[in-house]
């Protein structure tokens, strides 16, 4: 009797966990138009920086444009935080461009049935992050608008869990050149050739 009690709570507290935490599905495939095939509402696209790329969906592989990465934002109080790992778009061979290769998201914390709001981010993997690809070097980077997500407390059918709120959004390219900052050596170098300078006058 007691090693049943014990498994029965067990069980009982793993439940609890399970139910603290609500699911989405991280992909924007999953959505399809009057026709059939994918959405182009929900598609992720080049914009006119890209020049001949402009208005197709963002592809990796392409010529004329890079290696691209969406990754999953929750935001809270103007703080965004990073749901999950980032997701490779899918190779410029593909049927479904605009879209990447993502799976379920965990929003830890977060009880099905409560709302949140989510922003999807996109960029160039060569800039090694979002941020560092806005700033410039002409890598493609881009965010969608935010948006409210909640998981109902009884997910029922797969499309429970889809992000219907988001909506697809256009990537840009910086042609600002990152300057680097000169180093600490550089600068001291700088300083001695000023002191010199002067010392001569």
């Amino acid at each position: 009797m007691k090693k049943t009690a014990i498994i029965f709570s067990v069980v009982a507290t793993a439940f609890a966990l399970q139910a603290a935490d609500s699911s989405v599905t991280f992909n924007n495939n999953v959505f399809k138009g009057g026709d059939g095939n994918n959405d182009p509402a929900k598609w992720v696209k080049f914009d006119s920086t890209f020049g001949a790329l402009a208005g197709t969906g963002v592809v990796n592989g392409a010529a004329g444009a890079g290696s691209y990465v969406a990754q999953l934002f929750s935001v809270a109080g103007g703080v965004e935080t990073a749901v999950g790992a980032t997701a490779n778009f899918r190779a410029s061979s593909t049927t479904q461009p605009g879209t990447w290769s993502g799976a379920s998201r965990t929003l830890t914390g977060l009880a099905p049935g409560t709302a949140v709001d989510l922003v999807v981010k996109v960029w160039d993997v060569a800039a090694g992050s979002y941020a560092a690809a806005q700033a410039g070097n002409n890598l493609g980077f881009g965010k969608s608008a935010v948006f409210s997500y909640t998981q109902p407390v009884n997910v029922l059918l797969p499309s429970d869990t889809f992000m219907t709120g988001f909506g697809g959004f256009s990537i840009t390219q910086n042609t600002t050149p990152i300057v680097p900052e000169p180093s600490t050596f550089a600068l001291a170098a700088l300083g001695v050739a000023g002191l010199v300078f002067l010392r001569r006058k």
